[in-house]
């Protein structure tokens, strides 16, 4: 579950520029991203507000596994 509130402790932005500096850092994000991404949409497991994941979601899993590998 991923709740967002805007208060003076808000991290978007701060997320968002972490996710990019990423993607600079480390060339197989995006391509395994959107691999699932794909995947999830035509299992029809995309939607989060049914419980499905979203990009954010599927984005973090893909640098938890890059970092361990």
């Amino acid at each position: 579950m991923d709740l967002t509130f805007l208060t003076r402790n808000h991290m978007g932005l701060k997320c968002s520029e972490t996710i990019k500096a990423f993607m600079l850092a480390e060339p197989l994000l995006r391509p395994l991203v959107l691999v699932i991404k794909m995947l999830v949409q035509i299992y029809g497991l995309n939607d989060p507000y049914k419980g499905g994941l979203g990009s954010y979601a599927i984005t973090l899993m893909v640098i938890a596994l890059l970092q361990v590998i």
